[in-house]
């Protein structure tokens, strides 16, 4: 018996020791901003695997993200591979007010994560199809940033109390832009839009599909911002047609929300991180 339960033991060990955790890659091609790069690739990887990109939060770690989120979990279920970039400043917020995080290929954040994208894909012969973004607050804002710099690389974005691509705009890679976290930076759907489609000149591709969810309750970025993400999704051509909205009931997020198309697992088949065995019923555009 003894012996047994030592076997068991030393087995168990070597099992958790050959096991799917997060591992940092070093050396993943030009690194412009000096963004740290962590990968969660599964013991169960699909074939041509899809690639999600989970982008962390200020104050956060792309460990903490890792730990604090399903796409581990998510990815052990179904196969894909997700990347979890670190924000290389003190405080870790992203970058996403400097002219070079904001441009395709110009040398900033966005830049370094698009490359780890790269990366990944002819590392694992990854499904370019399928490569999604998102992220909560800062993280939120520099998946909005990635989806406008780089439309060609994204199938789908989703974001968690962010705000539109270049609203944060201070011309700094550490700006703090008050007007635009407080709402105020109130301009027309079009505008947000054009603005958008500067940061990768020339290019008129298909756009990436969008899922927005802020609280209204939010008292560092005001949730109108996001009112206008919706609308520039809208005008890129990313959301769906049918808006839905709905009053919440907790008293810690009391307030009405818009978003996309619902979240869940509808969503996953909406954005194309999962694949629908059956049409869809949403009546989304791409």
């Amino acid at each position: 018996m003894k012996l047994s339960t030592c076997l068991s033991g030393l087995l168990a060990m070597a099992s958790a020791a050959t096991a799917a955790q997060l591992t940092q890659v070093n050396n993943f091609g030009s690194n412009p901003s000096g963004a740290k790069m962590y990968i969660y690739v599964p013991d169960k990887l699909a074939a041509n695997p899809p690639v999600v990109v989970a982008i962390h939060y200020c104050s956060g770690t792309a460990s903490a993200y890792y730990s604090g989120t399903p796409y581990a979990r998510l990815a052990d279920k179904h196969g894909f591979i997700v990347i979890y970039p670190e924000s290389p400043y003190s405080g870790t917020c992203w970058d996403v007010s400097s002219a070079a995080t904001l441009t395709h290929n110009g040398g900033g954040n966005s830049n370094s994560i698009a490359n780890m994208v790269g990366w990944t894909l002819g590392q694992y012969k990854g499904d370019a199809s399928r490569v999604f973004v998102t992220g909560s607050s800062s993280g939120a804002m520099m998946t909005n940033v990635m989806a406008a710099t780089y439309p060609n690389l994204f199938k789908a974005a989703s974001t968690y109390a962010g705000v539109p691509a270049g609203c944060f705009f201070t011309g700094t890679t550490a700006g703090w832009n008050s007007s635009c976290a407080n709402g105020r930076e109130v301009h027309s759907q079009e505008v947000w839009a054009q603005t958008a489609r500067k940061m990768y000149p020339g290019y008129e591709g298909a756009r990436p599909r969008m899922l927005t969810i802020h609280g209204s309750a939010d008292a560092i970025i005001n949730a109108q911002v996001s009112y206008v993400v919706l609308g520039v999704g809208l005008v890129k051509g990313g959301f769906a047609n049918d808006m839905r909205c709905r009053t919440s009931t907790r008293p810690s997020s009391s307030g009405r929300a818009c978003w996309g198309i619902p979240t869940a697992r509808r969503s996953r088949h909406w954005l194309g991180i999962l694949r629908r065995r059956t049409p869809s019923t949403c009546t989304a555009r791409i």
